[in-house]
């Protein structure tokens, strides 16, 4: 017989808890499986918003590392509903742990797969119908409207999942009101500008801690991180010559290219040029414009 500890984390949000029954088989590769067992512990109210519970299951097949989970639920008690963090599986003979990545809602009576971290590319995953099932939910969750005409689709409502959970928004509130009674106030809020990066530092360093990304953001390697994992990176161009439409003159560009020339830096593939040109004509604040460049 092999005992097996499964740590279930439910989600922090409105409704996540559930009174339902939970039923849980483990696999791996080689198709090898427990039987069926309900999650419960006597005496405890299991499965509550943002909360750890740990179970304990004993089943007479060995699988030394679960590579693969099975989760039922069913509709038992007047809030079934159920968002699911993470689930957590340990062999207790070997000690292997295997890490699960829910971060869904269950639906009811119905079985639904896991595997570790859960990420398969459309035409690798092994189990095409419970993806397919899953993006129609997403489909009719996340529906698109035209709020203005000439401007990208925008999502109709905003599902209840996309709304910050209750401790992140008491956390912002936390910090917005230590701020608010620190010293801090006055130069965020007062007449004293900040004059130096330094002035800016010490409002992180007292409130909120360094950012991560304090000593390393002049650098080329952080820029270009973050150019590319931000909005339209799809639309960043090597620049092989200057266009005539560009914006700015080398003077005022010189402090940026590191002691080369602009005609240097284009020879050296050191500049990228992101044209918006698609904005041109949207509407803006009154005495605004759009650049392309």
């Amino acid at each position: 017989m092999t005992t097996y500890e499964i740590k279930v984390k439910t989600g922090d949000r409105f409704g996540a808890g559930t009174d339902a029954n939970v039923e849980i088989v483990l696999l791996d590769g080689s198709k090898k499986q427990t039987k069926p067992a309900y999650l419960d512990n006597w005496f405890r109210n299991d499965f509550e918003r943002n909360q750890l519970d740990v179970f304990t299951i004993v089943d007479e097949t060995d699988i030394p590392e679960v590579t693969e989970i099975k989760l039922k639920r069913d509709q038992t008690g007047l809030f079934s509903d159920w968002f699911v963090d993470t689930i957590e599986v340990t062999n207790v003979t070997n000690g292997v742990s295997s890490l699960f990545p829910i971060l869904r809602w269950i639906r009811p009576d119905v079985d639904i797969h896991f595997t570790i971290y859960d990420t398969f590319l459309p035409q690798y995953d092994p189990r095409p119908e419970q993806r397919n099932s899953e993006i129609k939910e997403k489909l009719m969750l996340y529906e698109y409207q035209v709020k203005r005409p000439g401007l990208p689709v925008q999502i109709k409502n905003l599902p209840d999942d996309e709304q910050f959970s209750d401790s992140h928004m008491w956390d912002l509130l936390t910090r917005k009101y230590t701020i608010m009674a620190g010293k801090t106030v006055e130069m965020i809020f007062g007449q004293t500008a900040w004059e130096t990066l330094e002035d800016m530092k010490s409002v992180f360093s007292n409130i909120f801690g360094n950012p991560l990304d304090m000593d390393v953001w002049h650098t080329d390697e952080n820029f270009g991180c973050q150019r590319l994992n931000r909005v339209n990176s799809n639309l960043i161009r090597l620049c092989t010559s200057i266009p005539d439409k560009f914006g700015v003159t080398e003077s005022m560009i010189a402090p940026f290219l590191e002691g080369f020339t602009l005609s240097e830096a284009i020879a050296n593939n050191r500049v990228f040029i992101t044209d918006l040109e698609i904005l041109e004509g949207i509407d803006c604040q009154k005495g605004l414009h759009v650049s392309h460049i």
